[in-house]
């Protein structure tokens, strides 16, 4: 049996968002085709909303590459960090193009500054050329139902709920990130135990239970171990302070 080595996973399950190892669940290839729909439809204002490490990320920077790669069509523009003046936000939307559609996308879109928001809302409201994808936590629905920020309320808008996966997605997610490396598990690599077990730790939260792979496999590998073990996985969960539900 092949033994456990920290090269086949320490890659596929960094954190480091990598648009290549973007699992193309159910729920990511729904939302991810009807974004481009409500765009077609030239719709103003999309929301993503997702709890932290659950994908959101990485489905910002897929969308951005893909609308990217169609120039032609589209003028993209992408803010990965949230602390931008509104000042400098004025510029980059005078720079868009005014015969492309125009979109921007906002990661961690739930920390961007109130006078942001309401210079985006302006912009939004008075040109039909332009939308706004925002990819946020929780925060953002309740800071956007605001008074502060009614304006953005009115605006056509789309909103999507990006969920943490279910135990059979946890495991077909593992999997897949494995195949990435070249890797199928054989024999007891990775039991169902112990994918039970990481689903339960990381209540199928994908920044997690890559967190639980990589570790667990750097121990199930010092101790030359032929897979991941339940024992191995506790000593990583250890680590992280997790719990079993």
């Amino acid at each position: 049996m092949k033994p456990v080595t920290l090269t086949e996973t320490a890659e596929v399950f960094g954190d480091t968002p990598d648009v290549r190892l973007l699992w193309q669940s159910e729920q990511i290839k729904a939302i991810y085709a009807d974004i481009i729909q409500a765009l077609n439809e030239r719709t103003p204002l999309l929301k993503v909303i997702a709890d932290a490490g659950t994908g959101k990320t990485l489905l910002c920077r897929k969308m951005f590459f893909s609308l990217k790669a169609h120039a032609s069509r589209y003028d993209v523009d992408l803010l990965p960090y949230p602390a931008i003046e509104a000042t400098e936000l004025k510029i980059r939307l005078a720079g868009l193009s005014d015969s492309r559609h125009s979109v921007i996308l906002i990661d961690e879109a739930q920390a961007v500054s109130n006078d942001a928001l309401l210079v985006i809302s302006k912009h939004l409201a008075k040109n039909d050329n332009l939308s706004l994808l925002m990819f946020g936590q929780p925060l953002l629905e309740e800071r956007l139902a605001t008074a502060k920020l009614a304006r953005l309320s009115e605006i056509l808008q789309k909103c999507y709920h990006l969920r943490a996966l279910t135990r059979e997605e946890t495991e077909q997610y593992i999997l897949a990130r494995l195949a990435l490396a070249g890797f199928t598990p054989e024999g007891e690599w990775l039991s169902t135990k112990v994918i039970e077990s990481i689903y339960s730790l990381s209540h199928g939260v994908p920044r997690v239970i890559n967190t639980l792979m990589r570790r667990s496999a750097a121990i199930a590998s010092q101790s030359e171990a032929a897979g991941i073990e339940l024992a191995h996985l506790q000593q990583a969960s250890n680590t992280l302070e997790l719990q079993y539900v």
